[in-house]
């Protein structure tokens, strides 16, 4: 007489969809910290101006060349 009772395991196809979910999850949360991260601390590369340089902009939206901010200017002039 077989009185032990019998212990199912779930099958290899639901193990795997729920490792496959697991690691989905996984990886979506780090990939998003990731990109906010890689936003943050990497400036965007801008390819214009002088050599280059990154441009300014002034209130009127005018762009304003990085070797004109060393410009020695005028006292009250203010960018």
């Amino acid at each position: 007489m077989d009185t032990s009772l019998p212990i199912e395991s779930p099958s290899l196809s639901r193990r795997q969809l729920l490792n496959f979910i697991t690691g989905a999850t996984v990886t979506a949360t780090a990939g998003s910290a990731l990109y906010v991260a890689n936003r943050f601390f990497i400036p965007p590369v801008e390819k214009t101006g002088v050599r280059r340089a990154m441009i300014a902009k002034d209130i009127l939206e005018n762009p304003i060349p990085a070797l004109q901010t060393l410009v020695v200017s005028v006292i009250g002039n203010s960018i």
